[in-house]
């Protein structure tokens, strides 16, 4: 139960940092328009989904990869 743990752990985590970095965009102007906030949440979304694999990548290592 505690890989499940660390693993909506770090999802949490990684869905907060890209919605702040999304967040960040709209409130700061980077973002403007709508289809620049369209593609600011776009690629914060792929962001999320890139390190979001990773860090499963990196946790299903951890816990079921034995080390040599």
């Amino acid at each position: 139960w505690m890989f499940a743990v660390y693993v909506v752990g770090t999802l949490f985590t990684l869905f907060h940092f890209t919605n702040g970095l999304n967040g960040f965009a709209f409130t700061w102007g980077i973002a403007v328009g709508r289809r620049a906030q369209r593609n600011v949440r776009l690629v914060c979304w792929a962001l999320f989904v890139v390190l979001g694999a990773a860090t499963l990548n990196i946790l299903w290592a951890m816990r079921f990869t034995q080390a040599s």
